[in-house]
């Protein structure tokens, strides 16, 4: 099945522009690595802990189209999801993303630049209207950090979802996921083109 969707997912990077592509292989689709019930569950878990609608929080990665579209070490574009992927988990909120970023700022004035060896890489990312948990100050000065990442633990570790890794990103609206899923269109289009 999720070979049949690749070749789906090539030729619509071939055919279509990225909003048709967003729309059809994520807004109008079930998750292909989960069924249908355990994708609104997680989804609707998601949103509860976060307080935020259940519309705006959505499978993304290789959970969702059955193979990654983004590059890795060691997991080239287009692998299929395999037993190490994770279920990335995008939400979508200014106010979420607002709270973490003011939090990480008072820790800044509180503890010196200093103190958080990722600053830059979440300023980085922050350009892009995406918060990136991992890039967070990493101390029991900022409990922000553990109690996202207990959250996806216990998640993960339910095994309600599979034996897979669940992660999850904060991007500030709309726009801001979508152009970087847009981003991603673009690379797979380069490799298509520019096979290794």
């Amino acid at each position: 099945m999720a070979l049949d969707q690749l070749g789906e997912f090539k030729a619509a990077l071939a055919d279509l522009d990225n909003q048709v592509i967003l729309d059809r292989f994520y807004y109008s689709r079930q998750a292909l690595m989960l069924d249908g019930d355990a994708e609104a569950q997680l989804r609707r878990s998601v949103a509860k802990n976060f307080g935020v609608a259940m519309r705006d929080v959505i499978v993304t990665g290789s959970a969702k189209l059955g193979f990654t579209i983004v590059a890795k070490e060691k997991r080239p574009i287009f692998s299929p999801f395999a037993d190490e992927s994770d279920i990335d988990i995008a939400i979508i909120s200014a106010d979420l993303f607002t709270s973490l970023w003011k939090d990480a700022a008072a820790f800044v004035v509180e503890h010196g630049q200093g103190s958080w060896p990722d600053a830059n890489s979440f300023r980085k990312y922050l350009l892009r209207g995406w918060l990136r948990p991992d890039r967070l100050p990493k101390t029991a000065e900022f409990p922000r950090s553990k109690a996202w990442f207990d959250f996806f633990r216990l998640l993960t570790a339910s095994g309600e979802y599979g034996p897979y890794k669940i992660t999850g990103g904060v991007y500030y609206d709309e726009q801001f996921w979508e152009t970087y899923a847009a981003s991603s269109f673009d690379s797979c289009r380069l490799a298509i083109e520019t096979p290794i």
